[in-house]
């Protein structure tokens, strides 16, 4: 293709923070009625114990999201910046990079597991044959997954159209969808992995027909600059965020070590994702309003007043939720799980006990990262993830109660830290040198990291 004729990086409206924040919110509330509505069916299908199983998939997944050192917010912001002699060597360095650490990350995953069968463990209800079936099925999803939020960062970047979230909404409708066509036509979980890594296949064909045949994208072999530059610029937001992205496919692992039994596990992912999908709907309370007023850089007074307000109204939300699921909750599941519906609930119980403080507090910290002060934002990250390891050391329970009780002391911990540091940040002299800070945010945090 003649250089001159390559796509240039669409320049982002004045509404274009706007819209992505509600394409993000968009993305949650769809991708979470998705999972309500796909789950139950799932189940009702092939069972606890298949679905289980089955769910061993997501710990990939998880771990992907882990992984992938920001490479999408990375895209977005190296290519918008470009020239469009240079927007398919940037791409080129995402993919290759995306690439890069999806074979470090699996070969370390597969070295680990052929050594001393640390990924499963040596008693727990994963066979041999299994764990390998599972372990091959998940080094695929890795690397599809971390391609595929590549080319959705290149794309929101060139075009502003928020491929992040409307891509991820998709690849999620499609994840659970063709899951539950399997397990109805099957009933079988080995088909349902197979199913599970062909759509990942399948919406990264999407993403390349998109780059490739509609939009005319020509790549172009990066070097070390273009390489480095796409490391550096998502590196500081990624960091920040890093100890919550792990903190759940790392103690997914360690149930499946511990658990005697796949319907166990089984009960344990219901519970986590019941939490999410409430604790999802807590959160949209206030993210709107606080994200618009802390990229509009709002007076330190009307910032911690709105703030307030709005964790007030999140609290409230999380004891209705509470309330609502202890009354509703065991209902519903014994339509969809008659023999295991209370350890379900339960289970979703007790992590929502702390994991609704977070929600409510997690406007206040979407605060902290507009005001570029991405360290903060770390550090209470990293206190969740000390204190739901202390306690998963200190609890001594049977394996679902003390993984989901440990979670929710976490999430605690999370919760008062971002508040603690709400308040210290939205004092004037913070807020001044955070506005200061944030002409370059993503490398003055990168510095500070250090």
């Amino acid at each position: 293709m003649d250089p001159q004729q390559r796509p240039k990086a669409a320049a982002p409206s004045q509404n274009y923070a706007r819209r992505s924040m509600t394409w993000g919110l968009v993305n949650s509330l769809a991708s979470a009625a998705t999972i309500a509505v796909a789950l139950p069916l799932i189940v009702s299908q092939v069972g606890l114990d298949a679905y289980g199983r089955w769910a061993l998939l997501a710990l990939f997944v998880g771990v992907a999201g882990a992984s992938d050192l920001g490479i999408a917010r990375s895209l977005v912001a190296n290519i918008t910046v470009s020239s469009g002699l240079d927007v398919g060597r940037v791409i080129a360095a995402g993919l290759v990079t995306a690439a890069g650490i999806a074979l470090a990350v699996s070969v370390a995953i597969a070295m680990a597991q052929l050594a001393n069968s640390a990924l499963w463990g040596r008693t727990s209800f994963v066979s041999q044959t299994d764990g390998v079936f599972v372990l091959v099925a998940g080094i695929v999803v890795i690397l599809m997954h971390m391609l595929n939020q590549a080319m959705r960062g290149a794309l929101e970047g060139l075009y502003c159209v928020h491929l992040v979230s409307k891509g991820f909404a998709l690849q999620t409708f499609l994840y659970y969808m063709t899951g539950l066509a399997a397990a109805a036509l099957s009933g079988d979980w080995h088909i349902m992995v197979l199913t599970s890594v062909v759509t990942y296949a399948i919406v990264g064909a999407l993403h390349w027909y998109q780059l490739r045949a509609l939009f005319r994208v020509s790549l172009v072999w990066p070097d070390r600059v273009a390489i480095h530059g796409v490391l550096r610029e998502g590196l500081a937001s990624y960091l920040a965020l890093l100890p919550s992205s792990m903190l759940l496919p790392m103690l997914g692992f360690l149930f499946v070590r511990e658990s005697s039994s796949a319907t166990e596990f089984g009960t344990y992912d219901l519970a986590i994702k019941v939490t999410i999908l409430v604790t999802t709907g807590i959160a949209t309370v206030g993210l709107p309003v606080m994200a618009l007023a802390a990229s509009r850089r709002s007076a330190p007074e009307a910032l911690r007043s709105m703030g307030l307000r709005l964790t007030g109204l999140g609290v409230i939300a999380f004891v209705l939720s509470i309330a609502g699921l202890w009354l509703v909750g065991p209902t519903l599941m014994q339509a969809v799980l008659p023999n295991a519906h209370a350890d379900v609930v339960t289970g979703a119980l007790m992590a929502l006990s702390g994991a609704g403080v977070l929600a409510a507090a997690e406007p206040l910290n979407r605060v902290l990262l507009g005001l570029g002060l991405v360290r903060a934002v770390f550090c209470t990250r990293f206190g969740m993830l000390c204190a739901t390891l202390v306690a998963l050391s200190l609890i001594d329970r049977p394996p679902l109660e003390r993984f989901t009780l440990s979670y929710a002391v976490g999430c605690s911990v999370c919760g008062f830290l971002v508040l603690f540091a709400f308040y210290r940040a939205t004092s004037n002299s913070t807020v001044q040198s955070a506005r200061l800070a944030t002409q370059n945010p993503e490398r003055k945090v990168s510095d500070s990291l250090k």
